[in-house]
């Protein structure tokens, strides 16, 4: 369990020793919801990927997980360890691809989980390279139901054609730091907890390594992680999917041009 840090000195402490071995203070989850081919929701049934398949999609065979009409994907604070007893703010950006470079074929929009006191910025806009980064805060301790809190909602809208002979290409989102980190000790996703006026900062994630600052004289005192990833067409290893016993694969929980316009009328 990382915290919020009190002196220099315990952080050169900590860069001479291994790092202990514990769990998650806390995740970010981007995940889309299941349906059946009725349009059922399955309660709980959440992927970290989409896969766009074209072929076998009818009802009286096994439906593909994707179609050519856009998911509609779930931003979670997921409290556990340390932030389980609740949180008062985030902060995180969500990296696009694995190089940091401009990914083409989706546009995202952003769509804010009303009830927070701020929101500043936005974790999925503008594309890479550019910076980006959104910061969250409430009044009240935030618990979340079952453990999660709401934070953003995400369609996903592809700009390149698709069809039974095209298919959009791969694209990876990871959850990383903010790119302007509010406190040079913490180059991660981060949540505060309900612990004021202290207000104790939590790396996200179970990869958390010390690293360097971003300032002179470059000390291995900061620490850093990512969280949460979510993965469209990918062409290796797709996580996981939950999906209920007795019930077979159905497609993502799918959003529509038309929904994405009655957002803002």
């Amino acid at each position: 369990m990382f915290r919020q840090l009190p002196s220099v000195v315990t952080l050169v402490a900590l860069a001479l020793t291994s790092l202990p071995a514990w769990g998650s203070d806390g995740d970010i989850a981007i995940v889309a919801g299941l349906l059946d081919k009725h349009g059922r929701k399955f309660q709980g049934a959440e992927c970290d990927y989409w896969l766009i398949k074209w072929n076998d999609a009818s009802e009286t065979g096994v439906p593909p997980f994707g179609t050519c009409t856009p998911p509609t994907l779930k931003v979670y604070a997921v409290l556990e360890g340390a932030s389980a007893q609740g949180i008062t703010g985030v902060e995180f950006a969500v990296r696009m691809g694995p190089d940091g470079f401009p990914d083409l074929g989706y546009i995202m929009f952003e769509i804010p989980a009303p009830g927070a006191t701020v929101t500043l910025g936005s974790a999925f806009t503008p594309p890479d390279p550019e910076r980006r980064g959104m910061n969250i805060t409430w009044d009240t301790c935030q618990t979340g139901d079952q453990g999660r809190r709401l934070l953003e909602t995400i369609v996903v809208i592809p700009t390149v054609p698709c069809g039974p002979s095209q298919r959009p290409p791969e694209f990876q989102m990871t959850v990383s730091q903010h790119s302007h980190p509010s406190n040079i000790y913490f180059r991660c996703p981060l949540f505060t907890l309900c612990d004021g006026p202290v207000y104790t900062k939590v790396c996200l994630g179970d990869d958390i390594v010390l690293c360097q600052t971003q300032t002179p004289p470059f000390p291995n005192d900061s620490q850093c992680s990512t969280s949460g990833r979510f993965v469209i067409n990918g062409s290796g290893s797709l996580g996981s999917c939950g999906v209920p016993k007795g019930f077979a694969p159905a497609p993502l929980e799918q959003g529509t041009w038309s929904e994405l316009k009655s957002l803002y009328r």
